[in-house]
């Protein structure tokens, strides 16, 4: 019992690592791609896409995969979906280099920063729900502190990435500006790699199952009449 609750607190300093890593990738690399997609020449309308589609497509797959977070460890759910995103900053760089020095069409670029971004988002959504499920058991007490400090660091981190970020850009005007991006995407991918590096430190304690939670929407709607959803 006492090494459980030794191994919950060391996994907590772990999380707090792991939100301040994200929050890097956020700051670099997230709040950055509409100016990225905007320097490629990518449409309004292709914009528009790029920050609608990848959520539908996560939040369909979801459904799909509802099942699957409780048939494996919610680590073995959620590495995997990490590392994709640090993964995928890379291609997203080599589709701006091949844009800008080696006369790739906009269309293809266009579609290959769709791609690339989608999958980012997608994989980070998917893994949502089996790190939620994760921190719920390995934060049991106090979950309002902690996740208020964790909260703290990560917006303080996001702040100060985002302009660090401005600044990186400004420096690389014209058409330098490209080599501005590359610097912030690579950081992105540090970030994220170095957050998946903590959640692989991060002790993941037994999952616990409810099966009262898992019914079907026609179950819920017979019993809307005597609860709160009804």
């Amino acid at each position: 019992m006492e090494q459980e609750r030794l191994l919950k607190e060391k996994g907590k300093k772990y999380s707090l690592k792991d939100g301040a890593s994200y929050s890097l990738m956020e700051g670099m690399g997230l709040k950055y791609i509409t100016p990225y997609a905007l320097s490629l020449g990518l449409s309004n309308k292709l914009i528009g896409i790029l920050e609608v589609l990848p959520a539908l497509i996560a939040s369909i797959s979801r459904i799909f995969l509802s099942k699957t977070y409780y048939k494996k460890s919610r680590k073995s759910m959620v590495l995997p979906f990490i590392f994709i995103q640090s993964f995928f900053w890379i291609p997203l760089i080599l589709i701006g280099a091949g844009y800008f020095f080696f006369d790739l069409k906009l269309v293809y670029a266009s579609l290959g920063l769709i791609i690339c971004y989608s999958v980012i988002i997608i994989a980070g959504l998917i893994a949502s729900p089996a790190w939620t499920s994760w921190m719920q058991d390995l934060v049991e007490t106090n979950r309002g502190e902690f996740f208020s400090k964790r909260n703290k660091i990560n917006g303080l981190v996001v702040t100060l990435s985002m302009i660090a970020a401005g600044l990186i850009l400004d420096s690389f005007k014209g058409e330098k500006v490209f080599l501005g991006f590359v610097v912030l995407f690579l950081l992105a991918a540090i970030g994220r790699y170095f957050s998946f590096y903590f959640l692989k430190k991060q002790y993941e304690p037994p999952t616990t199952k409810d099966d009262k939670a898992f019914f079907s929407f026609l179950q819920f709607a017979k019993k809307m009449h005597s609860n709160n959803f009804g």
